[in-house]
């Protein structure tokens, strides 16, 4: 840790303490006593002693944790109103890495550098949203994972800490004390699997004086939709070389028509989409289904019976949502976002507020490749300028 408080209970940063090495220390939290210690490669710190339970720490922290949190404190400290180092709070028995008040709004900034379970990010982000506090993690850059051009794995635990900017784009956080100036921005995060994500990375200078620069990121074009469509064209034909006709999804396809590769129109980038831990070419491929299921039975589709047949599937598992504490919004979002594309590219037309037909020809009429990058491109800018 890098507060304690001396005989006095005035709180001591540790860059404070080495000429006060006379006095006894003491944890903030446990009010048990701490060790000063210091050394040529780590930064100056408290330490609790090993027999020592104190509620405010969860894990030992490591010099790369000490050294990440006292920079971005400082960072935080030239723009914030009020900026304050390893607050406890009682009534949920966390303690936050830095506490910001800025804007009308607080936040607890957490520097996370080592492995965390989904389920406790879970736990701690609730426990700041139920006082009231919006909760920031910043992940260490060792947690970033390339697996091709704009292409990313992320852990479950990852995942859940996902952000959401007002205009509709998900983001995560990242920070090295190798290059202290910076904030890597991972934006436009959608996923292609349960762990791949498309995204973009964009570095972001601590010059910023604005917490709305680093948490509120502009829209920025998606750049990534040719390679999108090959990595998707590689999913669909790998399941269906080694599953066929077996693979649920290809089968009830099958039925309806549709043999082979998918039509281009299913399995597209959403922003949206960022809700579903199932891979777009599933979900989406389900929702194709229930279009023509619902038009068959009622001779109209609506948003209701879409919504219903959505429900039923959320239910049976057949569709898997994502836990994500950070994001505001409606599991039926990223339902209602294909079937504005679907309407754009001209596959359902619209006849009243909430009803649409399928446009004849569907679901087998084709779109060439050019034409859905074409046609997804301008849909996703329009979709960004009307968030």
């Amino acid at each position: 840790m890098l507060i304690a408080a001396n005989q006095d209970g005035e709180l001591i940063h540790s860059t404070r303490a080495a000429n006060r090495l006379g006095e006894e220390f003491r944890c903030p939290v446990c009010r048990k006593r701490v060790l000063y210690k210091a050394g040529s490669k780590r930064i100056p710190h408290f330490a609790h002693q090993r027999e020592a339970n104190c509620p405010g720490t969860d894990e030992p922290e490591s010099i790369i944790h000490l050294e990440g949190k006292n920079l971005l404190y400082k960072w935080t400290a030239q723009w914030a109103e009020e900026s304050a180092l390893e607050k406890y709070y009682e009534p949920i028995s966390q303690r936050t890495d830095i506490e910001v008040y800025a804007e009308g709004k607080h936040y607890a900034i957490e520097f996370q550098c080592s492995p965390i379970s989904a389920q406790r990010l879970i736990e701690r982000t609730l426990g700041y949203q139920k006082i009231e506090m919006e909760p920031v993690w910043i992940f260490h850059t060792g947690f970033l994972k390339k697996q091709g051009n704009c292409l990313w794995s992320l852990t479950s635990s990852l995942q859940t800490a996902i952000r959401h900017s007002p205009n509709g784009s998900s983001y995560l956080l990242f920070f090295d004390c190798k290059t202290p100036k910076i904030i890597i921005q991972l934006n436009n995060l959608i996923p292609i699997t349960k762990t791949l994500f498309f995204a973009q990375m964009e570095r972001v200078p601590l010059t910023v004086n604005s917490v709305e620069q680093i948490l509120h990121p502009k829209a920025r074009p998606i750049v990534f939709i040719r390679e999108w469509m090959r990595k998707r064209e590689s999913l669909i034909r790998n399941e269906w070389r080694y599953q066929g006709i077996t693979n649920p999804l290809f089968r009830s396809l099958y039925s309806i028509g549709i043999q082979g590769m998918l039509p281009m129109v299913i399995g597209i980038p959403l922003k949206s989409s960022i809700f579903f831990a199932t891979a777009p070419h599933h979900w989406q491929g389900l929702i194709v289904i229930d279009l023509l299921d619902c038009q068959e039975k009622l001779g109209e589709i609506t948003r209701h019976g879409i919504q219903k047949r959505f429900m039923d599937r959320l239910r049976k598992r057949e569709i898997l949502v994502r836990s994500l504490p950070c994001v505001p919004g409606s599991f039926f979002a990223p339902v209602e976002e294909f079937l504005r594309f679907l309407e754009k590219a001209e596959y359902l037309i619209k006849i009243g507020e909430n009803s649409y037909i399928i446009e004849e020809g569907f679901p087998v009429k084709m779109m060439q490749q050019e034409e859905i990058i074409h046609s997804l491109a301008d849909f996703l800018k329009r979709e960004n300028e009307d968030s």
